[in-house]
């Protein structure tokens, strides 16, 4: 297995986070994507990073960072093909005018 050629071409082109999403499985349930408050989900990744409170002022700085620039949302699923789904039908954060609708966009569409 090859990384395509493209990839390998822009190996040193730096990769911007635009999305911190934090998935949930639920038994039978539709791909549903809502917006998170940014301090809500600067808590859930501080209390789920191992070492957060090994890196001290510097961990906080470059999670905020992180956090800053990034939309964040929850996104709870049954089946892990409407994930993918969901997550193929994303657009750049700053084009998204609203995650208002719970729904995923593949959803929000139909």
């Amino acid at each position: 297995m090859r990384p395509p050629t493209d990839s390998v071409r822009r190996v040193t082109e730096p990769a911007t986070p635009a999305w911190i999403i934090s998935p949930k499985y639920v038994v039978k349930s539709g791909a549903k994507l809502a917006a998170t408050a940014k301090a809500r989900m600067f808590m859930h990744l501080a209390t789920n990073a191992f070492n957060y409170h090994v890196l001290g002022v510097m961990g906080f700085e470059h999670l905020r960072a992180l956090i800053d620039t990034c939309a964040c949302c929850s996104l709870e699923y049954g089946d892990l093909d409407d994930a993918v789904a969901c997550f193929d039908r994303l657009e750049r954060p700053d084009a998204v005018r609203s995650l208002a609708d719970p729904k995923c966009p593949s959803q929000a569409a139909s």
